[in-house]
């Protein structure tokens, strides 16, 4: 603070030593840390949520009748039905970084030509009018084959889900 009777040269030399720029700084390191708080909470909402938790993807009503054969001796096809059913991809993944890439940019190295399409393999689902099955028939028969093996599917972010171990799961509810 100024007191009266000095000039602002004498000011700023008494200034430069102290803790002004902290004065002027402070608005914007509370802003930052608000917009990281919200930014992290965004994130991870939803990160700890029990089996059964995770929602259809958007856009896929629970009653949309497909086709789809849930095989037990085929785990990786069941973890990619349940992603497309849900519109999350199984943690860990291992889509190289220019497709992670990709995806953050929206499909744009992919349309310029800087980067391949990532490989879509078979799912097994088939969406028609006269499927034998509704979109929550086959997504509640992929969580008791995930249960039976001792797995629970665990929304991870938004993106997302991990597959815990039954002991871990448990622990998580409490």
């Amino acid at each position: 603070m100024r007191t009266p009777g000095t000039s602002p040269a004498e000011f700023d030399r008494a200034d430069s030593n102290g803790i002004g720029w902290v004065r002027l700084a402070l608005p914007f390191v509370v802003v930052l840390l608000l917009v990281g708080a919200v930014l992290w909470r965004g994130n991870f909402e939803g990160a700890f949520q029990v089996e059964g938790a995770i929602r259809l993807r958007a856009g896929l009503s629970s009653d949309e009748k497909m086709t789809a054969y849930v095989d037990g001796r085929d785990l990786p096809k069941a973890f990619r039905m349940y992603a497309e059913l849900t519109g999350r991809e199984l943690i860990p993944s291992h889509a190289r970084w220019s497709h992670w890439l990709d995806r953050r940019l929206n499909g744009r190295l992919v349309r310029w030509g800087l980067v391949k399409p990532a490989p879509f393999p078979d799912n097994g689902i088939c969406y028609h009018r006269d499927g034998r099955f509704s979109a929550i028939e086959v997504k509640q028969e992929l969580e008791e084959l995930f249960q039976s093996a001792g797995l629970y599917p665990v929304a991870e972010g938004r993106e997302y889900y991990r597959l815990v171990r039954r002991s871990l799961a448990a622990n998580a509810g409490d």
